[in-house]
């Protein structure tokens, strides 16, 4: 007997360290999720910031789109 599995998990939000630099180069951390909250209305501008061009945020929002295949093979064993 031989099964395939398929599994597709779109997960919307999730929480999880967001590490960035501030203007010393110390390496801050906050817990949160990517592109939400802090990463977007920081009142001390830390979490917030925009690449050199200005167009993107350091924290771009997070896209979690994970795809499983599991395969299982059984037979019988006349030994």
């Amino acid at each position: 007997m031989a099964s395939v599995r398929y599994t597709r998990k779109d997960l919307l939000q999730t929480i999880e360290d967001i590490g960035v630099l501030d203007a010393e180069d110390n390496e801050v951390y906050l817990i949160g999720n990517p592109g939400f909250g802090y990463t977007r209305k920081d009142p001390t501008h830390t979490y917030d910031g925009k690449t050199p061009n200005g167009k993107e945020y350091l924290v771009p929002k997070a896209v979690r789109q994970y795809n499983g295949v599991e395969s299982d093979c059984r037979g019988r064993s006349d030994v």
